[in-house]
């Protein structure tokens, strides 16, 4: 049986929003709650009968973002214009691409080539 259902949306077959909830998988998550620095409980479920998912999906991504912390430059980053206010670094990000010829041509010898991401 659904849990909820929001008449007003309805699917591209004409049939009204309905949302089934898991409430073995809640249980299940809940074993597993984790707390933030401050020891606050961190939520790790969302409501499916929501209409718009955009403050889960946020939350999601902030919650990714604070296990990256303090991500891979872990030292001073230097101003090229210090005549801007805040840090203008000079920033490359490389994406390495698995290649079939180690050690040959672009292919570094532990199997990867790095190509560097196209600037903003």
């Amino acid at each position: 049986m659904p849990i909820c259902s929001i008449p007003s949306i309805k699917s591209a077959n004409g049939n009204i929003y309905k949302a089934y909830g898991g409430l073995r998988l809640k249980k299940f998550i809940d074993a597993f709650q984790k707390t933030d620095l401050q020891d606050n409980p961190i939520q790790n479920t969302f409501s499916v009968c929501n209409a718009d998912f955009t403050d889960a999906m946020t939350q999601i991504a902030n919650a990714v973002a604070r296990v990256m912390r303090p991500g891979c430059v872990q030292y001073p980053l230097v101003d090229t214009d210090p005549s801007t206010p805040g840090v203008q670094p000079e920033c490359q990000a490389i994406d390495r691409v698995a290649c079939d010829t180690p050690g040959q041509n672009n292919c570094l010898v532990n199997g990867y080539e790095s190509i560097p991401a196209p600037s903003a």
